[in-house]
């Protein structure tokens, strides 16, 4: 795995070659494309949970034969008759809907010193700590991967639910459950054999006062049942399972206590929001990157394309940014023209600021270029 710093260095040589305005092209064709497209999954995603908290059927926790097939919303306790089970320690939770388990071990960190702007500066050499973490991390890929050696994980974090859970006249699979968290903390009465309890957590350690290299330590936290949970799903039998929306989407919600159809419906609009700024975030950044590589390379060729004088000493990250924010918003304005009319005039102004005052910028470094020829003409 390439460090920090090389990949500083080898991106720099990349932006001032021809490879580099290639690759800038590809990816401004790619974040233009990813832009639009998340536009228009945001919007039919919009319209087919309009349409399906419409169709949304209150069923009664009896599975009525006439709902089998269709969206349905229901509420109601869940229960268990089995066990939980963590075959892995012989562990057993009872009553319990929901398991999760936290395995930590005791491993070199490694701490990568930020890469240096200048290429004739030194390098610096990472930093390495002995810690807990649950990540198990591959020192192959360290700076000095000799001397701070991380042991294989031979335990990892996992989640159990229960195998018989119901609610009502509904059997409610594991994929039913795999949304409900546990988050009580619980520590069992019996200790795994070979394993050492110390607080509320155990430890594979001959002194858990004194870890040392490979360590593990595990604690457990819980959701107790029964549980009132809220489900939006679609009927099958006797079971509940993935609605198909008309977008392609499947919709099956599944929270804990008593929630109405639309404030299921609500966070799930929340989620779909969320997943839009994360992707419209994903296009900006991959944006910035095309640009980046691309006046990187026009930098390295500022004095034959006649750029202004100032041109070189802007960095090629400042002016990425902003080039990037007028020709991103624009795009996402233009999606909303297409798309919903009405809310793309505030964005378009906003793209064409982003644009006037880039122009005002490369203005005010063409007259700062001219200044000196000026003030030499005075004194002359």
């Amino acid at each position: 795995m390439p460090r920090p710093h090389n990949f500083n260095r080898n991106l720099r040589l990349l932006t001032s070659s021809p490879a580099g305005v290639a690759g800038g092209f590809i990816f401004l064709a790619a974040s233009v494309s990813l832009l639009w497209w998340n536009e228009d999954r945001n919007v039919q995603a919009d319209r087919a949970l309009g349409e399906a908290s419409m169709a949304v059927s209150t069923a009664p926790e009896l599975a009525e034969p006439g709902n089998d097939g269709r969206l349905v919303h229901v509420i109601g306790e869940v229960h268990i008759t089995l066990p939980v089970q963590d075959s892995d320690l012989d562990l057993v939770f009872d009553g319990t809907l929901a398991v999760a388990r936290t395995v930590e071990m005791f491993q070199w960190i490694e701490t990568a010193v930020a890469p240096s702007e200048s290429l004739q500066k030194p390098l610096q050499p990472a930093t390495y700590k002995l810690g807990w973490s649950s990540d198990w991390q591959d020192s192959s890929s360290f700076d000095d991967p000799e001397t701070h050696a991380n042991p294989k994980l031979q335990l990892t974090s996992q989640n159990w639910t229960a195998s018989d859970a119901k609610l009502g006249a509904f059997t409610l699979n594991e994929a039913a459950l795999a949304n409900l968290e546990a988050v009580t903390p619980l520590t069992p009465a019996t200790t795994p054999a070979g394993w050492t309890k110390f607080g509320t957590d155990f430890y594979l350690s001959l002194n858990p006062a004194r870890p040392t290299l490979g360590d593990l330590r595990v604690r457990y936290a819980v959701l107790k049942a029964p549980a009132q949970i809220s489900i939006l799903a679609q009927q099958t039998g006797l079971g509940l399972t993935p609605y198909k929306l008309r977008n392609g989407d499947d919709l099956f919600v599944v929270q804990l206590g008593a929630q109405s159809a639309d404030q299921l419906f609500d966070s799930q609009k929340h989620i779909d929001s969320t997943l839009t700024w994360v992707l419209r975030g994903a296009g900006m950044l991959l944006l910035w990157m095309a640009f980046i590589f691309i006046v990187g390379s026009m930098k390295s060729r500022a004095p034959a394309l006649s750029f202004p004088g100032r041109w070189p000493a802007v960095s090629s990250a400042s002016a990425a940014f902003v080039l990037t924010l007028p020709l991103g918003l624009s795009t996402i304005a233009m999606a909303w023209l297409f798309y919903r009319p009405l809310m793309a005039a505030p964005l378009m102004m906003t793209g064409l600021a982003g644009a006037f005052i880039f122009a005002k910028c490369i203005e005010i470094m063409a007259q700062r270029r001219r200044e000196p020829d000026g003030a030499l003409g005075l004194t002359t």
